[in-house]
């Protein structure tokens, strides 16, 4: 009778360390690169945005307007960390997720570092509290006062930005629903990388 009982109880110890190790890369994943806290950035003008663009120019660069609480915002994020970033984690890319508040809930403690669904070395987080980014990007589109959101926008490296984030190669809006025109643009821009 006991040897049953012992091998049941080898048995319960290798799942418990089978658990644990999970429940350790999920708190990694969660918390960021090598368990760092995610932080969120804020962003005063479009000036500022502007530098920082270009100041990363080096490598292609993929801009999301995304609110903290709309569920197609937030899904089409977790589409661009499963078909860009986790897909190709060898691409050498800047993603710019800037969080804007378009719905009476999205206020900044909305934003919760936890549940962010795109996340990872590449990926820096701003918090676009006056829609100044937004709206910069809206008059893009002549809408003078709109406001650009769950929107994304690609560059190619070495993309100069001016005052209205152009030249953009490729830019899709709901990031869900243009979730295949991302990829396919994306990959033309990284294979014609590869080529030059």
């Amino acid at each position: 009778m006991e040897k049953p009982l012992v091998g049941m109880m080898n048995l319960c110890g290798h799942m418990a360390n089978i658990l644990a190790a999970f429940f350790s890369l999920i708190l990694v994943a969660c918390n960021g690169p090598l368990g760092k806290p995610i932080q969120i950035d804020d962003l005063e003008s479009s000036g500022s945005f502007s530098n920082i663009l270009n100041s990363k120019n080096e490598s292609p660069q993929l801009v999301l307007l995304v609110s903290p609480t709309w569920s197609v915002c937030l899904e089409g994020a977790r589409r661009v960390q499963s078909i860009i970033l986790d897909t190709h984690p060898e691409v050498d890319l800047n993603v710019h997720a800037v969080w804007l508040p378009m719905l009476r809930a999205d206020k900044r403690p909305q934003w919760n570092a936890k549940k962010v669904p795109i996340n990872g070395p590449r990926v820096t987080h701003y918090w676009d509290g006056n829609q100044v980014i937004g709206k910069q990007y809206g008059q893009s589109f002549d809408k003078p006062g709109g406001v650009a959101w769950d929107i994304f926008f690609l560059y190619d490296e070495g993309a100069e930005m001016d005052s209205l984030f152009q030249p953009w190669v490729s830019t899709g809006r709901t990031i869900m629903g243009a979730r295949d025109k991302l990829k396919t643009d994306f990959e033309a821009l990284i294979n014609t990388s590869k080529n030059d």
